[in-house]
């Protein structure tokens, strides 16, 4: 057992070292039908994506959704969930609201990320995406959309944002251990889950008037 959990962590670490530079695009290079932001740091991702939908590098940005139920708007009069933050914070850099697209909440982790964005694109196929993540997250995330996409569908790239050299050292060591799992439970001894339905978070009409602007982009 040791043995095989340290041959899985010395895959992992092969797989960062060697992954962690080629996905990444440089921003003068890139296009595509849409950009998906992952969940996470808004402030470290959220100019990154806000720039390139300006510049129009794509029509549409998926936003995917962790769950998380965050803080209190005065605007709204209730607690926002995270990816309801999110698309304030890109309207409020110049995002067009109707571009924007909230994607239902399966369960919180990169995987369920990728398989939401999968079945986002199997009601609106698209030829190109960017996904959009912090540095040291690209190698997984790129991993785990391949996986979930089973080498069918979008040609997918990453763009890595820089983050804290001390925030960057911790999430590779990180990333280490995640990437062992992620091999170990949906390659070595398994394979991604299947969604189920979604588990609601922000309010329905919100999410059919995001889902419907995304179609209409098509």
């Amino acid at each position: 057992m040791k043995r095989l959990s340290l041959a899985i962590m010395v895959i992992g670490l092969v797989f960062l070292t060697l992954s962690f530079n080629c996905n990444k695009v440089p921003l003068s290079l890139v296009e595509a039908d849409a950009l998906v932001l992952l969940a996470g740091n808004i402030k470290e991702r959220g100019p990154t994506a806000a720039a390139l939908i300006r510049d129009g590098v794509a029509e549409r940005i998926l936003l995917t959704n962790d769950g998380v139920f965050s803080s209190w708007s005065p605007q709204y009069r209730r607690n926002l969930y995270g990816v309801e933050w999110t698309e304030e914070y890109l309207v409020g850099a110049s995002v067009p609201r109707e571009k924007i697209v909230k994607l239902p909440f399966y369960a919180s982790a990169t995987m369920y990320d990728a398989l939401a964005v999968k079945r986002y694109d199997d009601a609106h196929p698209m030829h190109r995406l960017i996904i959009i993540t912090t540095d040291y997250h690209t190698p997984r995330a790129m991993w785990a959309f391949r996986k979930a996409f089973a080498g069918k569908g979008p040609a997918l790239r990453a763009i890595g944002v820089p983050t804290y050299r001390l925030h960057r050292m911790k999430g590779k060591v990180l990333e280490l251990v995640k990437m062992a799992v992620y091999l170990t439970k949906y390659s070595f001894f398994g394979r991604p889950p299947v969604l189920g339905a979604p588990i609601p978070t922000f309010p329905l009409d919100q999410h059919i008037a995001a889902a419907g602007a995304g179609s209409a982009s098509q």
